[in-house]
């Protein structure tokens, strides 16, 4: 008796055979920013981040990694970490860099969050669709088989398991370029704040500000 092996377990063994593109978290969004009605371009410092040589660039403008814990009336609360850029620190609050702090975001980026949440839930309804179609399939696929079915009988299932076939190669692509964008954030699961932003040398109510600034067109 051959034994047969689901479809589902040949595309995921397959998909772990195959090698994943290089995806990785990046800060580097919104070359162009508003802050306190002045422009300020950042592509200097994206060049200098890409490769990490020579003297860095804009120093006032740090990493900062972290979730969003609150929000209040000056921005996001952040558990954060800031990066260390060496230069000396401007406010008493700034001297705690180095491990996780609650910080500030001002004019946080709410359209990174808007794309991010928009980017999971297409994923979430394409992978819903996917595993639909694959099942339409699969039963398709075994009532196909079944000897005591008529030759009509079997030769309509075999066009919808066909058709289903075709769905579900156009839904794995775009389920992989879904997955490639979402590569540019920190976690797919959730959002997580990945950004540069300046250093205000300000304190509210207690925890540094940094000001992310509003990214221009």
């Amino acid at each position: 008796m051959r034994m047969r092996v689901p479809r589902r377990f040949c595309f995921w063994a397959l998909a772990l055979l195959l090698p994943l593109p290089a995806l990785m978290a990046t800060p580097l969004k919104g070359p162009k920013r508003l802050i306190n009605e002045q422009t300020v371009d950042l592509p200097p410092l994206f060049h200098w981040w890409t490769r990490h040589e020579g003297a860095r660039p804009l120093a006032a403008w740090v990493h900062i990694t972290g979730s969003i814990t609150a929000t209040n009336a000056m921005g996001w609360v952040v558990t954060a970490q800031v990066e260390d850029t060496g230069r000396p620190a401007r406010s008493p609050a700034a001297n705690t860099r180095g491990g996780a702090e609650h910080i500030i975001l001002r004019n946080p980026p709410l359209q990174d969050l808007v794309e991010f949440e928009r980017l999971t839930a297409q994923l979430h309804a394409l992978n819903h669709q996917h595993d639909e179609v694959e099942h339409v399939e699969h039963t398709a696929e075994n009532a196909g088989q079944g000897h005591h079915h008529a030759h009509k009988q079997a030769a309509q299932a075999k066009a919808v398991e066909t058709e289903a076939k075709a769905e579900i190669k156009p839904l794995d692509q775009q389920i992989q370029d879904l997955k490639h964008k979402l590569g540019e954030y920190p976690s797919a699961e959730r959002y997580e704040v990945d950004c540069l932003a300046l250093d205000v040398s300000q304190v509210y109510q207690g925890l540094p500000v940094y000001d992310h600034g509003t990214a221009l067109k």
